[in-house]
């Protein structure tokens, strides 16, 4: 039974207190930038770019050139047909001597002119050349399953590439909240050290360290901001669109926890797009080895002609000569000896099958290690998710203590801001958990062949 642990951010914590005009005006420009942009889920990005990434294109294209080469005619399996034709003009100074019954007859003649015409409809088939174009047809569909198996494998990595930058962008968006959160409440506390310093009840020490982090967290926000845009542009540049584009980031995350390390194995070896690939790799070599042993039997060929030549000569003993008509033929070849060749290709292909089956036997392997590795990294990743949401709740109440104590001067500023600090620090370590978690998943996705069909 697989069940769904759902982690929908709520609204982060914000002081009651009126905001001052400083960080209302930075609210407004942002409530506006936030108002124009339309939000783009993750499943939205992964079908963006699976259709307008141009490493996903020129993959599909190349997949296309491989379904196109299976035909009967590029493996030899067809016979091909020609046409020729030619016409050719001669002048030439005659000399002839011709014996017959009553002597010598000769002639002689400057500047006789001969021409000669012809054309030609040819037909060759290969009838038996060791089954050698039967395999060729078997290795151009092996083939383009192996091109398949490669586009499924940059896909599945395209997917990844998107989702991670895409919870980056969702941390850093989350980070700008917490930046805004920091920046009212180090903006109120600016507004209480003055107020106090104004009627006697504070120094002036008080408002300049109120006004040092005031300022260190205005910083910070205009910094996330600019973070947040060029992190946008890189991934506009994934999707394969206008990197200006703007748009909002979905904070709704959920988990498949119902994991099993047997279940992962079994299913990566079947579905792997990693383990498919090094297969194809293994048949392909197999039948390069049966093509290079079909050189070794001789080749049968049929051809075919049906031919028309005409000749005419100003001079000699015949004047015109034409021929039309249709030849046909058996040819049988048969290669003795071509220094070895025939027999180092076969060598070198058992070799090359060899290799194919190491890889292969790694790659299974390597997917166990693998396997491992990421349910382990998983799980790991769920339980720092939960330390850290217990974690923020002992933020939350060490801030909201410190504040109480620090509006009736019981704390420092100093420790009021570490308090500060350790909250937004709390927050980050969430969101980053939170979204680590997540890609841990998609990862265990990718490896037993599933993160396509999600």
């Amino acid at each position: 039974m697989k069940y769904f642990i759902d982690y929908k951010p709520k609204n982060m914590f914000y002081l009651s207190k009126p905001i001052p005009y400083l960080l209302g005006w930075l609210g407004l420009m942002m409530s506006w930038s936030i108002q124009a942009q339309d939000t783009l889920s993750l499943e939205q990005a992964v079908e963006i770019a699976l259709s307008s990434n141009y490493g996903v294109k020129i993959a599909k294209n190349n997949l296309q050139i491989a379904e196109n080469n299976i035909t009967k005619g590029n493996a030899g399996l067809l016979p091909t047909v020609t046409a020729s034709g030619n016409l050719n003009y001669a002048n030439n100074n005659v000399n002839l001597k011709i014996a017959n019954g009553q002597g010598i007859t000769e002639v002689n003649q400057n500047g006789a002119a001969t021409w000669s015409s012809g054309a030609a409809v040819n037909l060759n088939y290969t009838l038996f050349n060791g089954q050698a174009n039967i395999r060729s047809y078997d290795k151009l569909k092996l083939s383009a399953e192996a091109s398949n198996a490669q586009v499924k494998q940059l896909l599945e990595n395209t997917i990844l590439n998107v989702a991670a930058q895409y919870f980056n962008l969702v941390t850093l968006s989350e980070n700008q909240l917490i930046q805004q959160e920091n920046l009212a409440v180090s903006q109120e506390r600016y507004q209480r050290a003055k107020a106090r310093n104004e009627f006697g009840g504070n120094n002036q020490l008080a408002v300049l360290n109120a006004e040092v982090d005031l300022n260190t967290d205005s910083v910070n926000l205009v910094s996330s901001q600019l973070n947040i845009e060029n992190a946008k542009r890189s991934f506009n540049q994934i999707l394969g669109r206008d990197s200006n584009s703007d748009f909002k980031v979905s904070r709704t995350v959920s988990y498949e926890t119902d994991w099993n390390l047997t279940q992962i194995i079994t299913d990566a070896k079947q579905q792997n797009a990693a383990i498919q690939s090094a297969a194809y790799n293994q048949s392909l070599a197999e039948l390069d080895l049966k093509i290079a042993e079909a050189a070794r039997s001789p080749r049968v060929g049929l051809s075919a002609a049906y031919a028309f030549s005409r000749q005419d000569n100003e001079a000699g003993l015949l004047l015109v000569n034409q021929n039309i008509g249709f030849t046909t033929g058996l040819n049988v070849t048969f290669d003795i000896f071509n220094g070895g060749k025939k027999n180092l290709q076969i060598q070198n292909s058992r070799i090359s099958i060899d290799s194919r089956k190491q890889e292969l036997k790694e790659a299974m392997l390597l997917i166990e290690q693998q396997s491992g590795n990421a349910l382990a990294t998983f799980q790991n990743r769920l339980y720092i998710l939960r330390m850290e949401e217990k974690n923020i709740k002992t933020a939350q109440a060490n801030f909201a203590r410190t504040q109480e104590q620090f509006e009736y001067g019981q704390v420092s500023n100093t420790q009021f801001r570490e308090a500060q600090l350790n909250l937004a620090q709390a927050k980050n370590r969430l969101s980053n958990a939170r979204y680590a978690a997540k890609l841990a998943e998609l990862e265990l996705l990718q490896l037993t062949g599933r993160i396509l069909k999600e």
